[in-house]
């Protein structure tokens, strides 16, 4: 599977991430991102591998601080810069953001996202964008509690959440909306806690073009019982050789 993972073990500034929005450094003692507050978006762009599609994902593992836990950014253009970014705050809201040219925020979704956000825990935060050249953005954003021990990984390195079944989703049919051939690239965005000094903590990042998720469709539903599939012994069976469970 064609996905791109940065654990943040070397200076990632030093060739394969740009700080497009806001201030960020590598702490090389956690290898980890640390970001400073500044009163506006933190917007980070990962250039070494592209997902190669704007019908892209990413996720990132962090620390919650003082008010929220920063996130991934898609749909990003360095230009403007331009990126859809997302962030859980203390409300337990994911809040998913349209940052146009560096200054022009617009919330998109500002959704409960049935997670407890809690102080000190990690949290890996997803988001995705679906939706062609030109089409309607179509943002679906997850999140995963791991409590307070550092993950590996982000989670044994799986992508959180179950693609069929994200927290919260959004569509962006606005005419800014970032839907341009040169919204190509993945990262890290979001605001940061609002203490300037937080050490944030960024770590275990991940992408991916959404056609490289393979193998993601619907669950197979149970054959109902009267199916007239039967095993060598009579009992009847499934595809597979499975005997499905009693039903009333």
């Amino acid at each position: 599977m064609a996905a791109f993972i940065d654990d943040f073990d070397d200076d990632p500034f030093a060739a394969r991430w740009t700080q497009e929005m806001g201030s960020a450094a590598y702490d090389s003692t956690d290898d980890e991102i640390d970001v400073s507050f500044t009163g506006s978006h933190v917007i980070l762009s990962y250039l070494a591998n592209g997902p190669g599609s704007i019908e892209h994902e990413a996720q990132v593992t962090a620390i919650a601080g003082d008010d929220r836990v920063l996130g991934p950014a898609v749909r990003i253009d360095g230009a403007g810069p331009d990126a859809y970014t997302l962030d859980l705050d203390d409300d337990d809201n994911l809040r998913i953001r349209r940052i146009i040219a560096g200054g022009t925020e617009d919330v998109i979704s500002n959704q409960v996202s049935g997670v407890t956000f809690t102080v000190g825990n990690w949290y890996t935060l997803r988001l995705a964008a679906a939706g062609g050249v030109g089409s309607n953005v179509a943002l679906s954003a997850w999140v995963f509690d791991h409590g307070t021990s550092k993950p590996s990984l982000g989670g044994s390195g799986n992508w959180q959440g179950v693609d069929a079944s994200p927290h919260i989703t959004a569509t962006d049919t606005e005419a800014n909306r970032l839907d341009g051939a040169s919204h190509a690239n993945c990262g890290i965005g979001g605001r940061s806690a609002s203490n300037a000094d937080y050490d944030t903590r960024l770590d275990f990042w991940k992408e991916r073009a959404i056609s490289d998720r393979g193998g993601v469709g619907p669950t197979l539903p149970w054959l109902p019982r009267q199916t007239n599939l039967h095993g060598p012994t009579g009992a009847q069976m499934i595809p597979g050789g499975m005997t499905p469970p009693n039903r009333p």
